[in-house]
Parts: structure tokens; C-alpha cells; sequence
């Protein structure tokens, strides 16, 4: 065993290993690189040698402090465990290419009983700090920002929150890997719901600093402001830049505007696509940052121009999840009959009759003995039609007029001037019938944190954050419906052409070039458009394959979200591009359908019988939409989902954390709209009611009047 000399007392760190130098020292103790020799070849490892207590002075304060020897001993035993869990957590993880690989572990207790050494066994890595030259190539920073998403994939897979990612915690191998490190003030995350203040303060999630419960989107806010150190000369947000020396006072106050919430602004060095993920990654609201580690870590693989899955809906696949039972990805079920009871029968908890509809796998196939729904309503939706049914040729041939958008709204309100009585319910809708479908731009539309509409002259209307620009709207004219993007307008004109206006940095406003289109609508960094020939053409960001639609045709309408796009066909059939890690596009053989609404990890249907489906995720309830029948529109947001009923109000599930699914008390809406974390609804006379976030004004829409109904 090599003795080594510490705090003036000589210390054995290893049996069989030599002690070759300090590497570092820090309030509980130091690491050494050690070395043995193996058939003459040396192998290297670092020992971490923590002592327990630091000092005799730290005993004799405990007695003062009226402690006797017993309990002395107790409270060091107890340091000595949390410890040992630190190294039982990345002992657990040993053999991840992004962790440091522990290796083994050892203690002594001290002489007179009163306290302890520790040892700990690990591979020999290079401190980040020390492996930074004086410039770092942006390639550096997106592998960096990946391995450090690798490695909280597997925390998040163990449950656990690291709480302290910092440069000083993540370590570079030999083989250029990032690892991340010292896990001592990890804890599982049960146990973070109080909220706890434990971390570095500069680095620090601002919840976390709040003292208000946190998840794994604080390691997430944590590692993006390391990026955004590393992307901004070294200085945290707030800070002057180089050359200026920054003071104490300067610092702490840059440290608290960021703790308040203040919009960071982006980083001076950095691509567009570097700057959009680190900026997401440290938004101050852990809702809008990335959601989970493995979303993050597919953003810096598509920066690295990695292959990316694409996923096309098949024509008759059977994974429809209906959520009468969630879909399950690549299992393929045997149809089941759904059998549904009158209102009546729910009510008195009696058997149900066999009012069976056919499965969309039946529905897929044409069955002729697809059967009819029961006429019934739900949440005091009368019998009447979800939209306006025009008889054709034959008929047989059934014409759709509807309404559609990123989120959609009926043609027509219950006993508004445009009410069509002669309109059939929604239980004469034939199933085995083949439909056309026609679906006019929506006028009103929702973005992260503004809102935009269609007045009936042809203008546009627009409150909210215009830091980008996507409220300059003032001068637009000839419209005839507009789609929002999360820091982006865009206007579709009658004839065909469309503006933009915003944020560009994936391109996604480049759209003066576009002719014949009939149809927009826009998400996170991208722009569709639908032609009047049915191709899709698209603008801005493809980074996950949600604008790979060239191959599309017979379009008429698509709806968008960040990571994911699906497109309504004339004969009512569906198409999905995009990531499906969810299920978002598992709708299979589903077929008349009339409209669709995207959310970020979830999508939903609504069938020209007036029947709600959702597909994908539903971690906040967003697909909870059983039981949901006659209804004349659905639209989603991030993590809920709204329904029109054919009276005119409005049903909501999800996320209620902003109050977007407070809409029991609308009366009289025609369209609704699902932005993000806000909802809004269009009434017959033309004014808008909104409800949920409204930090920006996004929600400020009740003197609008005179907007359009399509």
C-alpha cells in the first residue's frame, strides 16, 4: 500500500496500487491518480479520498454544541452512509459510456472511533476545465451536450436527479467521451417533492433555488447553462462580456434576474440550431424546456446530422389506440367490438346493448356490416351533426365540409346565424360509405406565447411576445386564414400566395415563393403549406422528419407539431411523418375522418360520426377522451386536448396547470384553438375568449371583435 501525506497524517490509499500525484482537492477531501503494475504494463486509476470529519476542530464543536461521544460517533456514521449511496448510484451505472465508472469501494474507521476514511476506486479521467483550450469548436460543445443527454437518460431510467451538474462534474476520457461525475448530492426523485435547496447556486434550476418541487428538467435546465457558458465566452447570462472584469455585485445580480425568471438572451457565439436547444434546454419554466432527457438528446443527435427515423402511417395498420385500452407500439391486436350503452343504461349501471360499432380495422376494410353508432350525446352534446353532410351522386357519395388547423373549429354554432338545420345527426353518417373531405384555413391561431387572427376585411390582429417580430402583422392584408408557430405568424392570402414574419433562424418565414396554396399551418421552427393539387410543401426545421412529406398526395389540410406531422387526405384517411416514440402515429386503418389536432406526444382524431380517438402519450391525462361522441371538432395542445360539442361549449382534459382547460363556462363558440399552454374559442358574433398562460399577453383577446368565422 503507497502511504500518502494528508492534513499532516500519512494515509494508504490502495492495496497494491502507488500513489502517483494529487489531481485535485475539495472541501471533503482529494483525488489521486494511482498506478500498479501489471506484467509490465501500468495501469492508471483515480482514488477519491474523502476523511471523515475534515478536522478535529469539527468534533470539539460538536461537543460544545452539547453532543456526547456516542452521538458524535452516530452523526459520522451517517455522513459515512450517504457516501456509500453516492458510490452505490454510480456503481449501479458502471459500464455507461457517460458516467464515471467506479470501480470499487473501501473504509476504515479512525483510531480513537470517531470517524472514518474513505476510499473510492475509479477510472482516471481529465477534468472538463482542464481539457478546454482557448477556443472550443462548436462540434466539442454538441458532443458534450449529447453525452451529458446520454448520461441523464440513464439517471431518469434510475430515477435519479443529479442536482449538481456543473463544468466541475463532467470529465473527458481519453477517447474524447464526456462523462458526468460525483453523484453526492443525487437523490431519487420521491424524494425532491418538498423541494430542496441542494446544488451549485450557478448552475442551479431557478425551481430549485425557489425551493419549489422539481424533476429531471432541473439536470436538464442545469447542463443547457453550462452550454450557454460555454457558447458565451465563459459568462453566465447577465454577466458583461469579455474584456470587462465582471464585479461581485455584477454577478449576483445577473445570478438573481436569472432566478426571477427574466428571458435569457441568447449566448454571442453558437449556430441558430446550437443556440435554439440551449436556450429551450434553460427556459425558466420547467414545461417549456425539453421534457425528457431522451427529447434532448435526439435534438443534439439531428444537430449532428444523424439518420433519423421517418414513420409514414401505413394503410391498414391495426395499432389504433382509441384509449379504451393505449395503443402498444409494433403489437398488432386483434379487433375487438366496442360496445356502447344509452346515456340511460350508463346511468343505471345496466348491461349494455349490443349497439356495436366496427373496429377501424372493419372500417379499414370496407365492411358492409360496419355497424352504427348509438345515438346519444355526451357531456350535454345534442343530436345534431359535428358538420355539415351533403348528400351526392348516387346517394351514396357523401361531401365533408369542415373546418381545420393546427387545432379546429366547426363551420357552424348551435342556434348561431350559420346553423344549417337541415344538417343530419351524426348517427346517420354511413361507415361503409366513401367520403370527400374539404377543410377551409383556420382564422385564429395560438404560438407559444402570442396569438393571431383573421379580421372579416382581410387583416390580421396579434397580441403577445413580438421579441422575434411575429405580432408584426399591422400591415397585412387580403387574408383568409393564419397559422402560428412558437415565434412565428404566417398569412395565407386569397390568392394563394403567404407572408410570415418572426423568428427565421431554420428559414421556416421563407415563403414569399409559394404559389396555389390553400392550406398553412406551422409549429415549433417549420412552416407547411398544402397546394391546391394536394402536395405539401414545407420551410424551416426538419430535424426529426416532421416535414418529410414530398412523397404526400390528395392533402387537404395538415396539422403540426414540434417533432411530428399528419395529414388528412380528401377521402379521409390519414399520414404521419415524424418521431412516434409515443404512439403519436400509431392511427393506423382509422378511416372518415374529418379533422386532427397535434400535441407534442400525442394526436387526436375526430371520425365523421362525431367519435374522439387519441394516439400516444398520456402522462397528463390528454388522451382521456373515453366516452367522447357527436362532437363537431378537437384540437390539442403541448399535454391537453378540447372538443367542440355540437351545443356550442367546449370539453377539456389534460394539463390544467395554467388553467388552458378552463373552458366549462364558454357558451356559443364555433372554433377552438389549442396554442400550447393556452386555449381560445371563436364565437358566431366574431369576439374570442382565451383562458390559460398568459405571461406575455398571449391571452389578451377579449376587445378583439369582427373576427373571422370561416
Amino acid at each position: 500500500m503507497a502511504p500518502v501525506e494528508s492534513e499532516g497524517m500519512v494515509i494508504e490509499l490502495w492495496p497494491g496500487w502507488t500513489a502517483v500525484r494529487e489531481l485535485g482537492r475539495g472541501s471533503f477531501g482529494a483525488v489521486y491518480e494511482i498506478e500498479r503494475d501489471i506484467f509490465g504494463v501500468k495501469e492508471k486509476a483515480a482514488c477519491k479520498h474523502i476523511r471523515i470529519p475534515q478536522s478535529r476542530s469539527e468534533v470539539e464543536e460538536l461537543y460544545a454544541s452539547g453532543y456526547d461521544e456516542k452521538s458524535v460517533r452516530a452523526h459520522y456514521e451517517d455522513f459515512l452512509a450517504d457516501l456509500v449511496r453516492e458510490y452505490r448510484l454510480m456503481a449501479s451505472m458502471k459500464g455507461h459510456t457517460n458516467v464515471v465508472s467506479c470501480d470499487d469501494l473501501r473504509y476504515e474507521q479512525a483510531e480513537d472511533g470517531i470517524g472514518w476514511d474513505l476510499f473510492i476506486r475509479m477510472e482516471l479521467l481529465t477534468p472538463l476545465l482542464k481539457s478546454l483550450g482557448d477556443a472550443v469548436r462548436e462540434e466539442q460543445i454538441v458532443r458534450l451536450g449529447r453525452d451529458m443527454a446520454s448520461a441523464l437518460v440513464l439517471c431518469r431510467s434510475r430515477n435519479i436527479i443529479h442536482r449538481d451538474i456543473k463544468p466541475q462534474n463532467i470529465f473527458v476520457s481519453k477517447d474524447g467521451d464526456y462523462k458526468l461525475g460525483d453523484f453526492g448530492v443525487a437523490k431519487t426523485a420521491e424524494r425532491t417533492s418538498g423541494g430542496t435547496k441542494i446544488g451549485t447556486y450557478n448552475y442551479m434550476a431557478p425551481e430549485v433555488y425557489n425551493n419549489q418541487p422539481y424533476g429531471h428538467p432541473a439536470d436538464i435546465y442545469s447542463l443547457g447553462l453550462v452550454l450557454y457558458w460555454l457558447l458565451n465566452a465563459r459568462r453566465m447570462p447577465f454577466v458583461p462580456l469579455p474584456p470587462a472584469a465582471p464585479k461581485a455585485s455584477e454577478i449576483e445580480e445577473a445570478r438573481l434576474r436569472r432566478f426571477r425568471g427574466e428571458p435569457l438572451p441568447p449566448p454571442v457565439e453558437g449556430s441558430a440550431g446550437l443556440k435554439r436547444i440551449v436556450l429551450r434546454a434553460c427556459a425558466f419554466d420547467p414545461r417549456e424546456r425539453f421534457q425528457t432527457a431522451e427529447e434532448l438528446l435526439a435534438a443534439f443527435e439531428a444537430l449532428e446530422r444523424r439518420p433519423r427515423q421517418s414513420y409514414a402511417a401505413p394503410e391498414a395498420d391495426a395499432t389504433l389506440g382509441v384509449r379504451r385500452g393505449a395503443p402498444q407500439q409494433g403489437v398488432r391486436s386483434a379487433p375487438q367490438q366496442n360496445v356502447r350503452s344509452t346515456p340511460q343504461q350508463q346511468g343505471a349501471r345496466s348491461a349494455p346493448q349490443q349497439n356495436v360499432r366496427s373496429t377501424p380495422q372493419q372500417q379499414g376494410a370496407r365492411s358492409a356490416a360496419a355497424g352504427k353508432p348509438a345515438k346519444k350525446s355526451t357531456g350535454g352534446g345534442k343530436k345534431k351533426s359535428p358538420l355539415g353532410l351533403i348528400l351526392g351522386l348516387g346517394g351514396g357519395l357523401l361531401a365533408l365540409i369542415l373546418l381545420g388547423a393546427f387545432v379546429l373549429g366547426p363551420l357552424l354554432s348551435d342556434g348561431g346565424p350559420a346553423r344549417s338545420p337541415s344538417a343530419p345527426s351524426a348517427s346517420s353518417v354511413d361507415l361503409s360509405e366513401p367520403i370527400t373531405v374539404s377543410v377551409p384555413q383556420p382564422t385564429i391561431a395560438a404560438g407559444i406565447e402570442h396569438t393571431l387572427a383573421v379580421r372579416t376585411d382581410g387583416t390580421a390582429v396579434a397580441t403577445g411576445s413580438n421579441y422575434y417580430g411575429q405580432c408584426d402583422v399591422g400591415s397585412w392584408t387580403g387574408l383568409v386564414g393564419v397559422a402560428a408557430g412558437e415565434n412565428h405568424s404566417v398569412g395565407l392570402r386569397s390568392d394563394g400566395t403567404v407572408l410570415a414574419t418572426g423568428e427565421n433562424a431554420h428559414g421556416q418565414c421563407d415563403v414569399a415563393h409559394w404559389r396555389n396554396i390553400v392550406y398553412v399551418a406551422a409549429a415549433y421552427a417549420h412552416t407547411l403549406g398544402v397546394t391546391a393539387d394536394g402536395r405539401v410543401l414545407y420551410a424551416g426545421d426538419n430535424s426529426y422528419e416532421q416535414c418529410s412529406v414530398g412523397s404526400w398526395s390528395n392533402i387537404v389540410a395538415v396539422f403540426t407539431y414540434k417533432t411530428h406531422t399528419v395529414g388528412l387526405r380528401s377521402d379521409g384517411t390519414l399520414v404521419g411523418t415524424g418521431r412516434n416514440t409515443s404512439g403519436q402515429l400509431a392511427f393506423g386503418g382509422l378511416d372518415h375522418i374529418l379533422m386532427a389536432g397535434t400535441g407534442i406526444q400525442h394526436s387526436v382524431v375526430l371520425r365523421a360520426d362525431g367519435a374522439v380517438f387519441t394516439v400516444g402519450d398520456d402522462g397528463k391525462g390528454q388522451c382521456g377522451v373515453n366516452g367522447w361522441e357527436e362532437m363537431r371538432a378537437v384540437a390539442a395542445g403541448t399535454y391537453h386536448t378540447l372538443c367542440l360539442r355540437a351545443d356550442g361549449t367546449v370539453a377539456a382534459v389534460g394539463d390544467n396547470s395554467y388553467g388552458q382547460c378552463g373552458v366549462n363556462g364558454w357558451r356559443s363558440i364555433v372554433y377552438v384553438v389549442a396554442g400550447p399552454y393556452h386555449s381560445l374559442g371563436l364565437r358566431a358574433d366574431g369576439t374570442v375568449v382565451a383562458t390559460g398562460k398568459n405571461q406575455r399577453g398571449e391571452s389578451d383577446v377579449s376587445g378583439w371583435t369582427g373576427i373571422r368565422v370561416p
